[in-house]
């Protein structure tokens, strides 16, 4: 028994570990985005998504690009370029985000 249960153990562990939550994947909700920081490749696309229950949220990036004032739904946007994305909820002081492209 102490055979097989070795066996089984060293195969696990040479097994992948499982995939973390999509850390292009933002919830907005309780007057905060979370994470509050992403990091994502040239090209990757960042989806915002409102909670069940959210109140109205925006998401506003300073270059003018944002998503629709709402309280359900999802905003994505595509980041073709490397740089640094500071965004924040115009409607709330205080709740922003960043989004750092590499």
């Amino acid at each position: 028994m102490k055979k097989i249960l070795l066996a089984v153990a060293c195969m696990l562990a040479v097994l992948p570990m499982p995939a973390r939550a999509d850390a292009r994947n933002v919830v907005v909700a309780n007057f905060r985005f979370e994470p509050q920081q992403t990091v994502a490749a040239a090209g990757d696309e960042v989806t915002w998504t409102w909670a069940q229950g959210a109140t109205d949220h925006n998401v506003t990036f300073g270059d003018g690009t944002k998503s629709a004032t709402q309280a359900t739904g999802s905003y994505s946007r595509t980041f073709s370029a490397a740089g640094s994305f500071p965004y924040q909820c115009t409607i709330h002081p205080g709740m922003n985000g960043s989004v750092t492209v590499r």
